[in-house]
């Protein structure tokens, strides 16, 4: 919509709003320009941290846009603040993201939707939990339980989703139970889980590339799985990407 304001000459005018997840938290790899694709449009990690008027703000620069862009700033936010602290009502963007829990989780786990995994949509608890009914639940369960992952606990159980992929079928998966929201990392549960399951199951597991390329930002977890990186190397590539970002980010940090 920016982009296209730009073109036409109209003044754009966004009514800043708090990001749900935290504002001073960023997750993941900048997203290869290479790769760039409706689903993945922004040069920006997974999890950015940006409020919509900030990301407005870091396009309308980046991309030399040139659009008359105006932004109706928000007053009393702080970056490190929950959605839920703020008393406003939560208003889920989506059906399947019905609260702050679900958002922070889907940061994460909604990479698997790149595969051929169910991520909770069809159940009580989208993106709470994930799985598949050739999934190995205990094997993987115990695998991210032996990491010691700050801020979740990891249990085995079976779901069937009523809709969306193998519904109506019993999918055998695990279920996160976030203890500190503040110290949680969805993006490197998924990322730990995706190279558990590549290894111990490849014939079952499908990950269409492309479109893990597009969620994860680079070709990093491709390689990855391949063998060309340890988790803790990559998860540490990441933590650097992220910190990159952070800093590339603030300038147009309005908060």
């Amino acid at each position: 919509a920016l982009e296209e304001a730009a073109k036409r000459k109209m003044r754009f005018v966004v009514l800043d709003r708090p990001n749900p997840i935290r504002g001073d938290v960023v997750e993941g790899d900048l997203l290869d320009p290479d790769i760039k694709r409706m689903t993945g449009y922004f040069l920006i990690p997974v999890r950015h941290g940006f409020t919509v008027g900030e990301l407005a703000h870091w396009m309308n620069e980046n991309q030399h846009l040139g659009a008359d862009l105006t932004i109706v700033r928000m007053r009393g936010w702080h970056r490190n603040e929950w959605y839920d602290a703020t008393g406003l009502p939560f208003v889920p963007p989506s059906p399947n993201i019905p609260d702050p829990t679900a958002a922070l989780l889907y940061s994460g786990i909604g990479c698997f939707e790149a595969t051929n995994m169910a991520v909770g949509r069809g159940t009580g608890e989208p993106f709470r939990l994930f799985g598949a009914p050739w999934l190995d639940a205990s094997g993987l369960t115990a695998y991210l339980r032996q990491l010691n992952l700050k801020g979740i606990l990891f249990e085995t159980t079976d779901f069937v989703p009523a809709k969306d992929i193998y519904a109506g079928q019993t999918c055998h998966g695990v279920r996160m139970i976030v203890t500190d929201r503040n110290a949680v990392s969805p993006f490197e549960i998924f990322v730990a889980s995706f190279l558990w399951i590549v290894r111990a199951q490849p014939k079952e597991f499908r990950p269409v590339w492309e479109e893990v390329r597009v969620v994860t930002g680079s070709e990093r977890l491709h390689e990855a799985a391949d063998g060309g990186w340890r988790l803790d190397d990559l998860l540490a590539y990441y933590r650097q990407r992220a910190e990159e970002f952070k800093r590339a980010a603030a300038p147009f940090h309005l908060y």
